[in-house]
């Protein structure tokens, strides 16, 4: 079983989901969304990240995308993802690694009209992950300029802009210093629990 933890409108599902697969989402809107662009037999509920309505480690992997920094206690949420896994789980989250990055999002506090109301740093979402039973397999690190944050925000799409992250994140990587400049972390963890 695959968990979509924070769905939104269900793109993700879309082409990964099925008759093996929940999305959860606590914004009823969305839910609705989801049900209309999700149509391979994927169950969608609406649900609060901080108290799963599923069963001790029912699934087998979790898909958490940008969802954690709207989440109030999110550590709970993460206490909660453990509790339901027995297998692996990916997440790709917002950070707070370069300091513009972090000034800005302080600043707007909202993404696209979601709240944010958690911020951290790469180092200390891991810590919190291992200190859930969580064993790390792999970290990445996403480097976007500022500009890219604008322009997404507004919902606006650019090649050119893609093109420019794409030199800076290769950049960045090449140096060694993506993790210090990173607007994103991607982690993928075992639960080592195993409830």
């Amino acid at each position: 079983m695959i968990l979509d933890f924070g769905c939104g409108d269900g793109k993700w599902l879309k082409e990964n989901g099925g008759s093996f697969a929940v999305g959860i989402d606590v914004d009823k809107k969305l839910i609705k969304l989801a049900k209309y662009n999700v149509k391979n037999g994927t169950s969608l509920i609406v649900a609060d990240g901080c108290h799963l309505p599923f069963k001790n480690g029912c699934f087998d992997y979790v898909h958490v995308r940008l969802t954690l920094h709207h989440i109030k206690g999110y550590k709970n949420a993460i206490l909660e993802i453990s509790r339901v896994l027995k297998g692996v789980m990916y997440l790709e989250e917002a950070v707070d690694d370069y300091f513009l990055i972090a000034l800005a999002r302080r600043l707007v506090r909202n993404w696209r009209g979601m709240p944010v109301h958690s911020f951290f740093r790469s180092d200390d979402l891991i810590n919190v992950l291992r200190e859930n039973s969580f064993k790390i397999l792999k970290v990445g690190y996403k480097n976007y300029l500022l500009l890219s944050h604008l322009i997404s925000y507004f919902s606006i799409k650019s090649k050119f802009v893609s093109y420019l992250d794409y030199l800076y994140d290769s950049i960045l990587h090449s140096l060694h210093l993506s993790k210090y400049f990173a607007s994103r972390v991607q982690i993928i963890a075992s639960n080592k629990g195993g409830i």
